[in-house]
Protein backbone atom coordinates (compact mmCIF):
# COMPACT_ATOMS: atom_id res chain seq x y z
CA UNK A 1 0.00 0.00 0.00
CA UNK A 2 1.29 3.44 -0.97
CA UNK A 3 1.82 6.08 1.57
CA UNK A 4 -0.73 8.94 1.62
CA UNK A 5 1.89 11.63 0.95
CA UNK A 6 3.03 9.89 -2.24
CA UNK A 7 -0.55 9.47 -3.45
CA UNK A 8 -1.29 13.13 -2.71
CA UNK A 9 1.85 14.21 -4.56
CA UNK A 10 0.87 12.16 -7.60
CA UNK A 11 -2.65 13.64 -7.57
CA UNK A 12 -1.25 17.18 -7.42
CA UNK A 13 1.23 16.44 -10.22
CA UNK A 14 -1.58 14.94 -12.34
CA UNK A 15 -3.72 18.03 -11.68
CA UNK A 16 -0.92 20.43 -12.65
CA UNK A 17 -0.11 18.53 -15.84
CA UNK A 18 -3.82 18.32 -16.74
CA UNK A 19 -4.37 22.05 -16.21
CA UNK A 20 -1.24 22.85 -18.23
CA UNK A 21 -2.46 20.74 -21.14
CA UNK A 22 -5.93 22.29 -20.91
CA UNK A 23 -4.50 25.84 -21.06
CA UNK A 24 -2.23 24.86 -23.95
CA UNK A 25 -5.14 23.32 -25.88
CA UNK A 26 -7.27 26.42 -25.26
CA UNK A 27 -4.46 28.70 -26.44
CA UNK A 28 -3.90 26.90 -29.75
CA UNK A 29 -7.55 26.09 -30.52
CA UNK A 30 -9.19 28.68 -32.84
CA UNK A 31 -12.41 28.66 -30.78
CA UNK A 32 -10.65 28.78 -27.41
CA UNK A 33 -11.99 31.10 -24.74
CA UNK A 34 -10.38 34.46 -24.08
CA UNK A 35 -9.70 34.82 -20.34
CA UNK A 36 -10.00 38.62 -20.43
CA UNK A 37 -13.43 38.62 -22.14
CA UNK A 38 -16.55 39.22 -20.06
CA UNK A 39 -18.81 36.33 -21.03
CA UNK A 40 -21.56 37.54 -18.70
CA UNK A 41 -22.42 40.92 -20.21
CA UNK A 42 -25.97 42.27 -19.92
CA UNK A 43 -28.37 40.84 -22.50
CA UNK A 44 -28.96 44.21 -24.18
CA UNK A 45 -25.26 44.38 -25.12
CA UNK A 46 -25.24 40.81 -26.40
CA UNK A 47 -27.94 40.92 -29.02
CA UNK A 48 -25.24 41.69 -31.56
CA UNK A 49 -26.98 44.51 -33.40
CA UNK A 50 -25.86 48.10 -33.59
CA UNK A 51 -27.92 50.36 -31.34
CA UNK A 52 -29.20 53.79 -32.33
CA UNK A 53 -29.99 56.56 -29.88
CA UNK A 54 -32.92 58.94 -30.31
CA UNK A 55 -30.83 61.82 -31.65
CA UNK A 56 -29.12 59.58 -34.22
CA UNK A 57 -32.43 58.21 -35.47
CA UNK A 58 -34.00 61.67 -35.72
CA UNK A 59 -31.10 62.77 -37.96
CA UNK A 60 -31.57 59.72 -40.22
CA UNK A 61 -35.26 60.32 -40.93
CA UNK A 62 -34.53 62.47 -43.97
CA UNK A 63 -32.73 59.51 -45.58
CA UNK A 64 -35.60 57.02 -45.23
CA UNK A 65 -36.25 55.46 -48.60
CA UNK A 66 -37.26 52.07 -49.98
CA UNK A 67 -34.96 52.72 -52.95
CA UNK A 68 -31.70 50.78 -53.29
CA UNK A 69 -29.16 52.02 -50.77
CA UNK A 70 -31.80 53.78 -48.70
CA UNK A 71 -32.65 53.42 -45.03
CA UNK A 72 -35.75 51.55 -43.90
CA UNK A 73 -37.42 52.04 -40.53
CA UNK A 74 -39.50 49.08 -39.34
CA UNK A 75 -42.03 49.18 -36.53
CA UNK A 76 -42.21 45.67 -35.02
CA UNK A 77 -45.48 46.39 -33.16
CA UNK A 78 -48.98 45.29 -34.14
CA UNK A 79 -50.89 47.25 -36.83
CA UNK A 80 -53.34 48.77 -34.33
CA UNK A 81 -50.53 50.29 -32.25
CA UNK A 82 -48.81 51.44 -35.43
CA UNK A 83 -52.01 53.11 -36.69
CA UNK A 84 -52.42 54.99 -33.40
CA UNK A 85 -48.87 56.33 -33.27
CA UNK A 86 -45.54 55.65 -34.92
CA UNK A 87 -42.31 57.33 -35.93
CA UNK A 88 -42.80 59.19 -39.24
CA UNK A 89 -41.63 57.17 -42.23
CA UNK A 90 -41.81 53.82 -40.44
CA UNK A 91 -43.28 50.73 -42.04
CA UNK A 92 -45.30 48.31 -39.95
CA UNK A 93 -43.92 44.77 -39.77
CA UNK A 94 -45.77 43.09 -36.91
CA UNK A 95 -43.18 40.70 -35.50
CA UNK A 96 -45.84 38.09 -34.72
CA UNK A 97 -47.26 38.18 -38.28
CA UNK A 98 -44.16 39.13 -40.23
CA UNK A 99 -45.06 36.72 -43.04
CA UNK A 100 -47.86 39.15 -43.96
CA UNK A 101 -45.40 42.03 -44.47
CA UNK A 102 -41.91 40.82 -45.31
CA UNK A 103 -42.40 39.14 -48.71
CA UNK A 104 -43.37 42.50 -50.19
CA UNK A 105 -40.52 44.32 -48.40
CA UNK A 106 -37.70 41.82 -49.00
CA UNK A 107 -36.43 43.37 -52.25
CA UNK A 108 -36.09 46.77 -50.53
CA UNK A 109 -34.65 45.24 -47.37
CA UNK A 110 -32.01 43.28 -49.24
CA UNK A 111 -30.73 46.45 -50.96
CA UNK A 112 -31.01 48.83 -48.00
CA UNK A 113 -27.89 50.42 -46.60
CA UNK A 114 -29.46 50.37 -43.13
CA UNK A 115 -32.53 48.77 -41.58
CA UNK A 116 -33.64 50.26 -38.26
CA UNK A 117 -36.08 48.26 -36.14
CA UNK A 118 -38.02 49.53 -33.14
CA UNK A 119 -40.99 48.66 -30.93
CA UNK A 120 -42.42 50.25 -27.77
CA UNK A 121 -39.08 50.37 -25.94
CA UNK A 122 -38.59 49.53 -22.28
CA UNK A 123 -39.29 45.84 -21.72
CA UNK A 124 -40.58 45.30 -25.27
CA UNK A 125 -38.32 42.91 -27.20
CA UNK A 126 -40.30 42.66 -30.45
CA UNK A 127 -37.66 44.73 -32.27
CA UNK A 128 -34.91 42.33 -31.19
CA UNK A 129 -36.95 39.32 -32.30
CA UNK A 130 -37.68 40.92 -35.67
CA UNK A 131 -34.02 41.92 -36.14
CA UNK A 132 -32.97 38.36 -35.35
CA UNK A 133 -35.49 36.94 -37.83
CA UNK A 134 -34.39 39.36 -40.55
CA UNK A 135 -30.87 37.98 -40.27
CA UNK A 136 -31.44 34.30 -39.58
CA UNK A 137 -34.65 33.62 -41.49
CA UNK A 138 -34.50 36.15 -44.31
CA UNK A 139 -30.74 36.39 -44.88
CA UNK A 140 -30.07 40.08 -44.26
CA UNK A 141 -26.55 40.97 -43.20
CA UNK A 142 -26.31 41.67 -39.44
CA UNK A 143 -24.18 44.76 -40.11
CA UNK A 144 -27.16 46.40 -41.84
CA UNK A 145 -29.56 45.90 -38.92
CA UNK A 146 -29.78 48.58 -36.23
CA UNK A 147 -32.08 48.53 -33.21
CA UNK A 148 -33.61 51.65 -31.72
CA UNK A 149 -33.89 50.28 -28.18
CA UNK A 150 -35.63 53.33 -26.76
CA UNK A 151 -38.55 52.66 -29.07
CA UNK A 152 -41.64 54.78 -29.43
CA UNK A 153 -41.61 55.49 -25.69
CA UNK A 154 -38.24 57.29 -25.85
CA UNK A 155 -39.23 59.01 -29.10
CA UNK A 156 -42.38 60.48 -27.53
CA UNK A 157 -40.57 61.40 -24.29
CA UNK A 158 -38.06 63.36 -26.37
CA UNK A 159 -40.91 65.46 -27.74
CA UNK A 160 -40.35 64.39 -31.33
CA UNK A 161 -43.14 64.32 -33.90
CA UNK A 162 -45.14 61.16 -34.42
CA UNK A 163 -47.56 60.04 -37.12
CA UNK A 164 -50.82 58.17 -36.86
CA UNK A 165 -54.27 58.72 -35.43
CA UNK A 166 -53.95 58.76 -31.66
CA UNK A 167 -57.01 58.08 -29.58
CA UNK A 168 -58.06 60.94 -27.24
CA UNK A 169 -56.14 59.48 -24.27
CA UNK A 170 -52.86 59.11 -26.18
CA UNK A 171 -50.12 61.75 -26.11
CA UNK A 172 -48.82 62.93 -29.43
Amino acid sequence: MKQPSTLLGQAIAFLIIGLGLAFLANAIHPAGITPSRDYFQPIAAEHGFAVLETEELSQLLEFLSPEEGGILLLDARDPESFARQHIPGALVVDHYHQEDYLPELLPSLSHASMVVVYCNGGDCEDSLFLAHDLVYQYGLMPEVIHVYEGGLEAWVQSGLETAGNPSPGDKK
